[in-house]
């Protein structure tokens, strides 16, 4: 092992279930070294649970999720094993790294996750949009899209929300919320009537 100390320190908790000071302190530390997969495998193959359901809360935190994600260059084997693991709890810190992402991968492996949570996302999608920089902006209403025709619903999304977005001064905003509203039978017509004019 590269670190053995570091590595058996976690082990041992696991085995004996009990995630001390310095257990969790020894995951944190192989989690900065981006050795999610094997902390991951580590609480799959625990004895017992309650070292493991801490191991995975750490693994799943706020703070674990950014320093993964966030990291350059990103590790995409790390990343989608990390993503695998989240569940909707994660979604409003994966939003921010949607947001923050300078990385064109990382934005797409994190967009590819929230689209997977399906139409229970809207409500969290539609309130960020406003405020919101254009890009991100473009990338709500995708998702809003996206989920909606995962789950095989038409989309309930505010039509006065998705309105004003038809006249943003950029034009990817507009076709994203232009492909929202011909979705929503009650809006299509005047949503046609009004790129007609763009």
């Amino acid at each position: 092992m590269d670190d053995p100390g570091t590595a058996r320190i976690v082990q041992i908790a696991l085995e004996i279930d009990i995630l001390s000071d310095d257990a969790t302190e020894a995951a944190r530390q192989m989690l900065e070294e981006g050795r999610v997969a094997e902390l991951l495998q580590w609480v799959d193959d625990a004895p017992g649970r309650t070292a493991a359901a801490a191991l995975q809360e750490l693994i799943v935190s706020p703070e674990a999720i950014r320093s993964v994600l966030l990291r350059d260059p990103l590790d995409q084997s790390v990343a989608r094993a990390l993503l695998s693991s989240l569940d909707q709890r994660a979604s409003e810190v994966l939003l921010d790294i949607l947001r923050d992402a300078d990385g064109r991968t990382t934005r797409r492996l994190v967009y590819d996750r929230l689209r997977e949570y399906g139409a229970s996302l809207a409500p969290q999608l539609v309130r960020r949009l406003d405020g919101a920089p254009w890009y991100f902006v473009r990338n709500l209403l995708a998702l809003l899209r996206d989920t909606a025709s995962t789950d095989g619903e038409t989309v309930e999304s505010p039509v006065k929300t998705l309105f004003k977005f038809l006249n943003h001064q950029h034009e990817q905003v507009r076709v994203e919320a232009l492909r929202l509203l011909v979705a929503d039978n009650s809006a299509r017509d005047a949503a046609i009537r009004h790129v007609l004019d763009d």
